[in-house]
């Protein structure tokens, strides 16, 4: 993608800042000519917008500050990592040489953020979990955008957004059951942490006392039934009309009808009303484990 790029910029003002994506890429350079090229990319129906930054980074306007940062290394005592992590300047994993040499962190001033690679290293594993640490979802976003061919990817958000209508404490223990539900191994020691816990054992549904034993049908019952019984073809009739009017859009959406019959199944069955039923949920989410 680097090179496509290249000949399609032309110009060695403008330089590739950060490829994030198979269809996302960040541009760096002097405000004019970033501007010239913008309205390039429009004539030619390239979607695209103007970020807001102080400096252009990763482009060669970053040149100044390359050996000036490389200085301030010298009041650093440089380690091999303790855990493996993937280079932004590599696009895959980092090695004990690079992890200790100043210039190379330097040159991520000047050099593109291969990010896109980065997650298409991951990829190679076949089942991954993607924690984005930290506000917002534009790491998660981006990383979505990767296909993975093999195994399952799993990405989990840990904090709310500006628009967000949640509290961080509730994304973050959210988040904190997604990991749990896709296999990843919680320290709950450190979880609870000089808090104050205690056992409950409580069962796996909403208990309201009500019993839902079926009773053997009685007499009078079955003889009410079958005169009721004439009656039926008017009472089929009219669900057939209602559903032929849900079919030409005269009244509520089949989505909407076959919704409304799922909630009252399950108020019937939980004891729980329908209006408290969050469609956008799954019947795990719903606690609806135990009716399985």
């Amino acid at each position: 993608m680097k090179s496509q790029l290249k000949k399609f910029i032309q110009d060695e003002d403008i330089a590739i800042a950060a490829i994030n994506s198979p269809n996302l890429v960040v541009l760096s350079g002097e405000t004019e000519k970033i501007k010239t090229f913008s309205e390039k990319l429009n004539e030619l129906n390239i979607e695209n917008r103007i970020l807001f930054t102080s400096h252009a980074y990763h482009s060669k306007m970053m040149e100044p500050a390359i050996e000036p940062f490389i200085d301030e290394f010298k009041h650093i005592t440089m380690n091999k990592p303790s855990a493996p992590f993937i280079s932004s300047l590599t696009g895959t994993w980092i090695t004990d040489e690079q992890a200790t040499d100043s210039k190379f962190w330097a040159a991520q001033l000047r050099n593109t953020v291969r990010f896109s690679d980065g997650i298409k290293e991951l990829q190679k594993i076949n089942n991954i979990v993607l924690v984005e640490v930290g506000p917002g979802r534009a790491l998660s976003t981006m990383a979505g955008q990767h296909k993975k061919e093999t195994g399952k990817q799993i990405i989990v958000t840990t904090l709310t957004q500006p628009n967000e209508d949640a509290d961080d404490s509730s994304n973050f223990l959210n988040a904190i059951g997604k990991l749990w539900i896709s296999g990843i191994k919680i320290e709950w020691e450190n979880f609870h942490k000089d808090k104050r816990r205690r056992k409950l054992h409580l069962p796996g549904y909403q208990f309201d006392r009500k019993s839902y034993w079926i009773e053997p049908p009685k007499r009078d019952n079955l003889k009410q039934k079958s005169e009721s019984d004439s009656s039926a073809p008017v009472v089929q009739s009219i669900k057939k009309e209602k559903v032929k009017k849900v079919i030409q859009g005269e009244a509520m959406s089949r989505k909407e009808y076959i919704a409304g019959i799922l909630k009252e199944i399950l108020e019937e069955l939980s004891g729980i009303n329908k209006s408290e039923l969050d469609e956008s949920k799954t019947f795990l989410e719903l606690g609806f484990d135990s009716l399985l």
